[in-house]
């Protein structure tokens, strides 16, 4: 006979310590792994910052990179269609959304680099480059 076992839940409160739902506790750590949120006891985690800080983190960063593209350089301005902003290291591999982990980013460069390092990236961009002045 299987037993089911029952993944523990998590409480999560808001910056203000108001309660806004409950997570697995896998989804709990990557949170705190992120440095999005931090443990106030077993079963609750507090989430730093709100979508309002995070669009604060986003406009900061875009304007300490002076709306130019950390990969290719390209310079936009406020309501440039390509203005995005990068995870320097992807949220899927322990990057936060502070703005010491963003980049202003042209959205080109953001959709080909995904989720890969920056180191991975920038090799396969040069690769492209060197191709395309062959040419």
């Amino acid at each position: 006979m299987e037993i089911e076992q029952q993944e523990q839940t998590i409480a999560v409160v808001d910056k203000n310590g108001e309660y806004l739902s409950h997570c697995t506790k896998r989804r709990a750590k990557q949170l705190v792994k992120r440095k999005a949120a931090e443990w106030v006891a077993l079963d609750m985690v507090r989430l730093l910052y709100d979508k309002a800080d995070k669009r604060r983190f986003r406009q900061e960063a875009i304007e300490r990179d002076k709306y130019t593209c950390y990969i290719c350089k390209k310079v936009m301005h406020k309501r440039h269609p390509e203005l995005s902003v990068d995870h320097i290291l992807a949220k899927n591999k322990g990057g936060s959304d502070y703005p010491d982990n963003l980049a202003c980013c042209c959205k080109t460069c953001n959709e080909e680099k995904a989720n890969m390092d920056l180191a991975t990236y920038l090799k396969i961009y040069r690769d492209k480059q060197r191709e395309r002045s062959v040419m």
